[in-house]
């Protein structure tokens, strides 16, 4: 049978259009060559590494397609063992240079101080890239030798079959590849190889696919529904459109998998944890919110980590998915299904789906099974631009394709919208707080940090530079902060550096809490130094408790249009911000008039029925979106964050 009609694609899989950065890395790097360095052993590095399995198992049949790994690099190696997944871990310092031999795959949140040591080693932009885009190459060397792998596994087949297969998908092809792709369910391989031998076989569906023409497309699409299992199909779309699913996204934008009318009654949320964030955070008090409308919920998690989490209503329905998801969509996709249908959800909710080309895939899955599917970006649209994944210039297309993208801001939503998205702006609940107070605590001299303790987004190493700075002027200023690190390493990292700066009695590290009402009734001010932020909870908190806010300015941001309560000043001006918190620190009644300002700034938040905004939402899915006619003030908003957004490239 599969001597009957195995033959080589009529196109060449690799001239699928990739990113100018990928096709370079493609058409000048052999990674059998390279030495290879994996720069990470946090969260980035363990996804990498269960992402990295799917390929391993092809090339434990096949070493000679292998890329040759030499090690984990990262400074907790010491830390975490000298074996991180089987390969050896070395500490930076260990690092030689041997130029353009060495590749290092950046698998890491934020990446600046490790590009930058590695330019000072020697090395250039090309010998640095992250993980996903490296990961997308990977795809992409394996499409091009589809022809190599497939021979190797079905040897039998003779040179004169190549000669069918890719070109005319009649319906014999179809009932051949589909037969091929069940046969192989018998091989003795594993099912991650097996699972990769028919996204190879499928890929070639889709490379046919792209290049018919529009008339044709919507007939061989329902042909291959009716004759491949559906995971199998999605398989072999991912593998050949990679992060580049502009393509296959605009399709669907053109000929949507429209749902079903339905009254929505039973919501699916879906987030990878429920711990440690502000969107965790929004999530623990908008399922009340549904609750109380009348909805039921059911909620997904990657991770359940007891004792860490924010409380849960009694009545949502809990599901985990099991690890073996991570990494094997077949066990994702039908987890996700069985669950969604053993518990009636009729409209799924994303949330957190920023960085994630799988909730594309997802999205289709769920399409596919007449599931409509929201997605509520937590993030304003410009921190996608400081990413540096190919996957930030796909976004777009990934958002147009779900039912509706929730944001946080007017200013969001208009950008969006311009961008063609089904986009909505419904802003966070404020959480009931029964008495924010001040404690007697309270001494005129503390300032308080509530965050993740890192450097990108959050800038904390910049509150410990302003806090330097007040200190000279108000020597019993003491700094509270609440957060932890997403590593010990990083942790010690910014404790050693308080400890340069000679704070170390000045600035105390609480930790992780979930319930932070304490330290805001101790506080007198309140310092943020985020560069980019959606609806920042500790803002609204904040100003519940009445404390007067020094911050760099995020002028998009909803909880601050009229202004009152803060102190804004230009991001990265550390001294305007000291001399904020030095006036605030030494006039008491300056401090007692923004604090009133501060707790009548919520005023319209509290009259805000965000009940009754999702309730609406979910009874207009699928309907188009109208403007409210504001969009033009709010693009000029939008026009100012990307001029000093590019203003910043340029000083970058």
């Amino acid at each position: 049978m599969m001597q009957a009609r195995m033959a080589h694609g009529g196109t060449d899989m690799s001239a699928r259009s990739t990113t100018d950065s990928l096709e370079g890395l493609l058409l000048k790097k052999d990674f059998t060559q390279l030495n290879i360095y994996i720069w990470g052993m946090g969260a980035k590095g363990r996804e990498f590494w269960k992402r990295y399995a799917y390929f391993e198992e092809i090339y434990k049949l096949l070493p000679s397609l292998q890329p040759r790994i030499i090690a984990v690099v990262d400074s907790a190696c010491v830390e975490q063992g000298a074996i991180f997944f089987g390969r050896q871990c070395i500490h930076p310092r260990e690092i030689r240079y041997r130029g353009h031999e060495d590749l290092f795959v950046i698998a890491v949140e934020h990446s600046a101080g490790i590009r930058r040591s590695l330019l000072e080693k020697g090395y250039d932009a090309e010998s640095m890239i992250f993980y996903e885009d490296f990961l997308e190459v990977m795809c992409r060397n394996l499409l091009s030798m589809r022809e190599q792998i497939l021979r190797h596994f079905f040897p039998d087949v003779g040179d004169d079959c190549f000669s069918v297969y890719g070109k005319a998908w009649d319906e014999e092809m179809f009932r051949w590849v589909g037969l091929t792709c069940r046969e192989l369910d018998n091989f003795e391989y594993s099912p991650q190889c097996r699972d990769l031998l028919k996204a190879l076989l499928l890929s070639e569906f889709f490379c046919t696919w792209e290049h018919c023409s529009p008339a044709k497309k919507p007939n061989l699409l329902h042909m291959a529904r009716q004759q491949f299992d559906m995971v199998d199909l999605l398989a072999g779309a991912e593998l050949y459109y990679g992060m580049d699913i502009r393509h296959l996204a605009d399709y669907f934008e053109r000929y949507p998998v429209e749902p079903a009318p339905r009254k929505v009654k039973v919501i699916g949320i879906y987030d990878k944890r429920y711990r440690n964030g502000g969107g965790q955070k929004v999530l623990s008090m908008l399922m009340p919110i549904y609750i109380e409308q009348g909805y039921r919920v059911v909620f997904f998690t990657e991770e359940y980590c007891p004792g860490e989490e924010y409380a849960l209503p009694d009545e949502v329905v809990r599901v985990v998915l099991p690890e073996e998801c991570a990494t094997d969509r077949q066990a994702r996709w039908c987890f996700l299904l069985e669950h969604i249908n053993r518990n009636g959800v009729q409209v799924m909710c994303f949330h957190n789906c920023e960085s994630g080309r799988q909730f594309f895939f997802d999205l289709l899955w769920l399409h596919f099974h007449n599931i409509p599917v929201l997605m509520e970006m937590h993030m304003n649209f410009m921190s996608l631009f400081e990413s540096r994944s190919g996957i930030t210039k796909f976004l777009p297309h990934i958002y147009k394709s779900a039912d509706c993208l929730v944001v946080l801001s007017r200013c969001d939503e208009v950008f969006w919208q311009h961008l063609g998205c089904r986009a909505r702006y419904i802003p966070n609940p404020l959480e009931k707080i029964e008495r924010a107070q001040a404690s007697e605590k309270r001494t005129g001299k503390r300032i308080l940090w509530i965050g993740r303790l890192e450097d990108g987004g959050k800038r904390f190493s910049d509150a410990v530079d302003i806090m330097e700075l007040v200190s000279q002027k108000v020597p019993d200023a003491m700094l509270d902060v609440v957060g932890c690190a997403e590593s010990e390493v990083i942790e010690k990292r910014l404790q050693a550096y308080i400890v340069s700066k000679g704070l170390a009695e000045k600035v105390v590290l609480h930790g992780y809490s979930i319930s932070v009402g304490g330290f805001y009734a101790d506080a007198d001010v309140m310092l943020f130094t985020s560069r980019r932020e959606g609806f920042p909870l500790v803002i609204a908190e904040s100003k519940q408790y009445g404390l007067p806010l020094v911050m760099y300015e995020l002028p998009y941001l909803e909880l601050l249009r009229n202004g009152q309560g803060v102190i804004a000043v230009p991001q990265g001006r550390k001294q305007a911000a000291a001399d904020a918190l030095i006036d605030l620190l030494t006039d008491e009644d300056l401090r007692r008039r923004m604090s009133v300002q501060a707790k009548r700034s919520l005023d319209w938040l509290r009259c805000y029925d965000i009940g009754k905004a999702w309730d609406e939402l979910f009874a207009q899915i699928g309907e188009p979106q109208e403007s409210d006619g504001k969009a033009a003030t709010e693009f000029g908003m939008v026009e100012r964050l990307l001029l000093d957004g590019m203003e910043d490239c340029k000083q970058g």
